[in-house]
This record gives structure tokens, C-alpha cells and sequence, in this order.
């Protein structure tokens, strides 16, 4: 006998599981993939039940794996939106290896001449990576022109040039067009927004480098890090001369969306892009528009030499694009369609990151530190306007650049600051060492800052002869405007070891030996017996005012340096500097009793250091002076007898309470 109850509560489980992995696929609108839906059949076949579809092209019912998911959803819309007949179209289509045959998963024909292959599709399921290299074998076999890889999330178009260059094109041809149609057609900064493969087809700018290193980069014998530097920094540029377009349209979308504006979903927010009228817009430069290579790689030095103009001293005056022409056409369609111009900075972080590291960058104990713990670090620290703030180990210029964003509301987003908000970004600095990242530091605080920065290279442990490089008229050209805005902030005229800021955010490398004794007899901090002196982080609590609101400073230096000075290690010491800086922002202006969060260290070994945040009652310092000693009293640290002894909150007028650091740096805390 039949359990129908059974069977059908079997069927509902597999549709669910199928509705979920085509709702997956983000390449494909939503009504796309209800029509796949309302086709599906479910069947059971010897006691198994199986999705079924009726294929559009082969006109039968076939098993509806996730490969030919994504088929039938790219095969709708070849047909619908692109205008393909059927009868141009071929399915498992064999392609001639000598005499291995492989199978194309979609193939579209010349209408002129319909044995001749056009178009080659290689599909892959849902989150599948591989396929591009068989699919451009399948275009050299058969000489068709135009190359598409999709995995119904993320999509790829090429153009087949010759056998050794695909090149990345912005869309296919319709069954009207020509592919010349497509590379001349116009393209403003609207189209750059519908079409930036970022959003719309999942990839990253760091994919997009190692995709072009396979291409041509790993063989062009140029430096990766220059020329995909140069090539940034050049669309950059292109997209800012577009900045009154951006404007006009986030007028029109503001006027569309009324009332909704702040609850827009990205699929509704293009499709009020796609009314946006852009007849008298400025067309986009940075495109590969399907003339010669010669004739695209002089457009785009004339272009990267206007950037150069606009934001000095980051490339030389003399400085050229190095890439062969050939290969310049291949990265530039491969970058083409990325807006740049984003409100997060990770998207170019990342694959800077990537570049940097190519020259051994990870070997000085430098990493860019990721974009949601600057973010946290600056909400915590909510720098106000007026305020001066320094990153001493800026690296990319993470601190500066969000600092910026939370002074003025705006960051990276392609549009101009208000002149009355300028005076407040000369006010934030960066200093790093590394002259590439430094480079690199600059174009974003220079596009973030609107064409000033305060970003010096400058060694910062090394300060007594920083003098040396005002000395040169190249470095007085890039950084000589900064330095002297860093030296009117001087404690003392012609002394750069303390400095006037309010904040200090810094994340400084912690691997590398300063084994020069010219510059450890400076530092009295983080002295350690088996490996000398570290001072980077003694250099972290120099340049602030003594009226700072950072965490560190006045009374809590001499507990660090009695910390230190007891012979216990620099990594447990920044451990509880970090954690007691939290605590005092985290009970800030927070009434005794209220819920707010605890910090606990990890007890994994895997995890040593990690900080988590738990709920708990604010503890009273009367609390806290009953807790289990520390395991430093022992190290010669005094102890604190109750909650009298504890030192007055100096150096502050926030109200936020102060504690003596070695208390939280017992076991049961730490």
C-alpha cells in the first residue's frame, strides 16, 4: 500500500531544496527564475523521485541536475532578452581534438553561415570556479569569436583576438548586433554602475589580477605591482572627471525614490539607474573601444599622465605604462567594467594587499589590517572635526581614510567635499616606512582627502633623522606641504619625538628585529632580555596631547613601563593595553549597573590573543579590588589594597573610568 502523507511530504522536501539552490543562482532576476520553477516536474522513477524539465532547444524532458539549471536559466536568456533563434542554437555540441571529442554545453551559430561557430558557452554549477581554460580551447578548435563562462552566479564575456589573447568584453551581441557594435558603443558612468562585475557578478578586483596574471602578466616581464598600480590609479581618474555625472544621478535616483531612499535593495536602486537619462553625460576613457593596440595603449598613457598631473607624488613625471600594447588591451578590458569608486575601501584593499605582498611585504610583519576592525576601532574612538589623529605605521591609510569618512560623512564615493570640511582632513597624518605602500596610502587619502594628504614617508622609530630627508627636493616635493603641517603639531621647535595629537590609531608591524643601536638607546619601552629593545610601540604613546582622548597616556605609561621593566614579554603587555583601552571606552559614559560588554580571552591555543566581547554587569572598582591577584604581582608589580588606592582619572574629562593595567591582566581575565 501507497503512504501518499509520506511521498508527498518527500516531494515538498525535494522542491524546497530545489527552489533554494535556483534562488542561489544571483546572475539570473527573480523573474527568470520563477519561470524555471513553473516548468519543473517532479517524478518517481523506481521509488526515487527526480526533477524533470522540458529542454527549450532539445524539446523533451530531461533530469534537472545543477548544471543544467543554470542551461536552461542562460538558454532563456539567449532566446528572450538576446533575440537567438533555436534553430542557431546547439546543445553537448562535439568539438574535434584530433581525434579525442569533447562537448560544448551551449554553442550559437553565424546566421550567414550556420556550420560555423559564433558563440561557445561553458557552464558549471552553483559556486564552481573551473572552465575557462577548456572553454578558450574549445574557441581556438573552433575559431569562434566570442567565449562566455557563467556558473549562474558569476559571468564572464570574451573576445577571442588570436590564440594567445582573450579579452574580457563588457556584453555580447544581440542576434542584431555585430561585436564592433558592442565595443563602440557608448559607455557612461550609469552603464559602469548596472554593469560593475563587483555587485552584479560577484567577483572581486583581486580575482580580476590573478585572471590577468594567467592571461598575460605572469610573461609580460614588467613589475605586476607597477603596471596593475598604474592601471588603478588611471581608472580612478577616469571615473573622478565623471564626478558631475554621479551627482545627477544621485539627484534623480533621490527625486525617484522619495521616501524610500535609505531602504533601497540593489536590485531596485539599478533599476532606477536604468531611467536615468545620460544623453549629455561624459563618455568613459578607460575602455578598450576595438581600435588598434597601438591607438588604445597612446589614449591611455594620455590619460594616466593627466592623473599623474592631478594627484602629484605618486608616480614620477617621467613615469610610463610598460605594458606591450597587446597585453595592455587584455588588463584593460579586464578591469574596464569595475567601478572603483566604491563606499568600502576592501574591494582595492585586498588586491593591493595581494600586490604588495609579491614583494615580500609579509616579511616585515606588515598586513593591511582588515576594514571592519578599522571600522570598529574609529566608531569606538569617534574622532570630531578639529580634532588632529595619526596612523604611525599608516601602511594603506586604513585609520586615516575612515577617520576622514567619519568627520565627513563621506568616503570614497566620488563626490566632493565641502570646503569648510577640508581644513578638518589636513588635520589627519599618516607616517609609514615602505615606499610602495606609502604609494599606495597616498592615492587613497589623496582621492579620499580630495587632492591634499598628509601622508609622509618617514621612518617612525628613526626620528632624529627625519631632517635628512627634508634635505632632498624630490622628497620636499611630494611630502614637503605634510611635513611641515606635521611639524606645526610639535611639542618643541625643531624636536620631532612628541607631537600634539588627540588620537592615535596604529596597527605597527610585529615581526622584525631594529637590531641599529643608534636607534634602540632612544626607547625605554618593551625591553626584553632575550631579544633587546622594541620600540615601535614606546613610539605609539609619544605623539599625543596631553589632553588627548586616548586610552594610553600620563599615569598608564609608568604601569607599562613598571610591567616591563619586570621582564614579562611586549605580547602580553599589548594584550592588556588593548583590553584596558576597550574597557575604558566600553564603560564610557555608562551608568554602574547597566549591561554592557566584558572582554575574555580566548583559553584556545589556536585563538591566543583573540578578544571576545561577552555580556555582564559593569563591575564597581570596589569589585574588582576582591578579584584573584594577578599573575604579575609576583613580577614586582605593587599590589592595590581596595578601591581608595586606586589613581585619580587624569588626563581625561569623558568620565570614563580608570584602572591600573596590571589589574586586568590576571588568569582569570586574560
Amino acid at each position: 500500500m501507497v503512504n501518499y502523507t509520506a511521498l508527498n511530504h518527500n516531494m515538498d522536501f525535494i522542491m524546497t531544496n530545489i527552489f533554494n539552490e535556483i534562488n542561489n543562482l544571483s546572475l539570473f532576476s527573480q523573474e527568470e527564475k520563477n519561470n524555471l520553477i513553473s516548468r519543473i516536474k517532479t517524478k518517481e522513477i523506481k521509488g526515487k523521485e527526480q526533477n524533470y524539465i522540458e529542454c527549450l532547444v532539445r524539446k523533451k524532458e530531461i533530469v534537472l541536475t545543477p548544471e543544467e539549471t543554470v542551461r536552461q536559466l542562460y538558454l532563456a536568456r539567449l532566446i528572450n532578452d538576446y533575440g537567438y533563434e533555436i534553430s542557431r542554437i546547439k546543445l553537448e555540441h562535439a568539438i574535434h581534438f584530433g581525434r579525442e571529442v569533447k562537448r560544448a554545453d551551449i554553442v550559437i551559430f553565424e546566421k550567414e553561415r550556420p556550420t560555423t561557430e559564433y558563440i561557445v558557452v561553458e557552464l558549471k554549477k552553483d559556486k564552481e570556479k573551473e572552465g575557462k581554460e577548456q572553454l578558450k580551447s574549445y574557441c581556438n578548435a573552433t575559431g569562434a569569436s566570442i567565449a562566455i563562462w557563467t556558473n549562474g552566479s558569476q559571468i564572464s564575456y570574451y573576445n577571442r583576438k588570436d590564440p594567445n589573447y582573450f579579452e574580457e568584453i563588457t556584453e555580447i551581441p544581440t542576434s542584431s548586433q555585430t561585436l564592433k557594435d558592442i565595443l563602440d558603443e557608448k559607455f557612461t558612468l550609469k552603464d559602469l554602475i548596472i554593469k560593475d562585475k563587483i555587485l552584479k557578478e560577484g567577483k572581486t578586483l583581486k580575482q580580476i589580477i590573478l585572471d590577468m596574471e594567467d592571461e598575460v602578466l605572469a610573461n609580460a616581464g614588467v613589475d605586476v605591482f607597477e603596471e596593475c598600480f598604474k592601471l588603478i590609479f588611471t581608472k580612478l581618474y577616469d571615473e573622478k572627471l565623471s564626478n558631475d555625472d554621479k551627482l545627477k544621478i544621485n539627484w534623480k535616483i533621490e527625486e525617484l525614490a522619495g521616501d524610500e531612499l535609505n531602504d533601497l535593495e540593489y536590485s531596485k536602486y539599478l533599476e532606477l539607474v536604468k531611467q536615468v537619462d545620460d544623453c549629455r553625460f561624459r563618455c568613459l576613457e578607460f575602455r578598450n573601444k576595438g581600435e588598434t593596440d597601438l591607438e588604445l595603449k597612446k589614449r591611455i598613457q594620455d590619460l594616466f599622465d593627466k592623473a599623474k598631473r592631478q594627484w602629484k607624488g605618486v608616480f614620477s613625471d617621467d613615469a610610463k605604462i610598460n605594458l606591450a600594447p597587446s597585453h595592455l588591451s587584455v588588463c584593460v578590458s579586464s578591469i574596464q567594467d569595475i567601478k572603483l569608486f566604491n563606499s568600502n575601501l576592501q574591494v582595492i584593499d585586498e588586491a593591493f594587499e595581494y600586490l604588495v605582498s609579491k614583494s615580500a611585504k609579509g616579511e616585515k610583519g606588515q598586513y593591511f589590517t582588515p576594514r571592519h576592525v578599522i571600522d570598529m576601532c574609529v566608531k569606538m574612538l569617534n574622532p570630531k572635526a578639529g580634532e588632529h589623529m595619526i596612523d604611525t605605521a599608516s601602511g594603506s591609510c586604513g585609520f586615516p581614510v575612515h577617520t576622514i569618512f567619519k568627520i565627513t560623512g563621506k568616503l570614497f564615493s566620488n563626490t566632493d567635499i565641502p570646503a569648510e570640511q577640508k581644513e578638518n582632513i589636513l588635520k589627519i597624518f599618516g607616517i609609514d616606512f615602505d615606499e610602495k605602500v606609502v604609494r599606495v596610502s597616498r592615492t587613497l587619502n589623496l582621492i579620499a582627502g580630495d587632492g591634499n594628504t598628509n601622508v609622509l614617508h618617514l621612518n617612525t622609530l628613526d626620528y632624529d633623522r627625519w631632517v635628512e630627508n627634508t634635505k632632498s627636493i624630490e622628497w620636499n616635493r611630494v611630502y614637503g606641504e605634510g611635513f611641515e603641517r606635521l611639524k606645526e603639531l610639535g611639542v618643541t621647535r625643531g624636536n620631532n619625538k612628541e607631537f600634539k595629537f588627540e588620537l592615535l590609531m596604529a596597527n605597527p608591524p610585529f615581526a622584525g628585529d631594529i637590531k641599529e643601536t643608534r636607534i634602540l638607546t632612544k626607547y625605554d619601552l618593551a625591553f626584553r632580555r632575550d631579544q633587546g629593545r622594541l620600540g615601535s610601540h614606546e613610539f605609539q604613546l609619544r605623539p599625543l596631547h596631553p589632553h588627548d582622548r586616548s586610552p594610553a597616556r600620563s599615569r598608564r605609561q609608568q604601569d607599562v613601563q613598571a610591567v616591563l621593566r619586570s621582564g614579562r614579554h611586549l605580547q602580553g603587555l599589548l594584550r592588556g593595553l588593548v583590553l584596558q583601552a576597550l574597557r575604558v571606552l566600553l564603560h564610557r559614559d555608562a551608568d554602574h549597573g547597566r549591561q554592557v560588554s566584558r572582554l575574555r580571552r580566548s583559553r584556545s591555543t589556536s585563538a591566543r590573543g583573540s578578544v571576545f566581547l561577552q555580556d555582564e554587569q559593569v563591575r564597581r572598582p570596589s569589585d574588582l579590588a576582591h578579584r584573584k591577584p594577578s599573575r604579575l604581582h609576583s613580577a614586582g608589580v605593587p599590589q592595590e589594597g581596595n578601591a581608595q588606592q586606586f589613581p585619580q582619572n587624569r588626563g581625561r574629562t569623558s568620565g570614563s573610568l580608570r584602572f591600573p593595567l596590571h589589574l586586568y591582566m590576571g588568569s582569570e581575565d586574560l
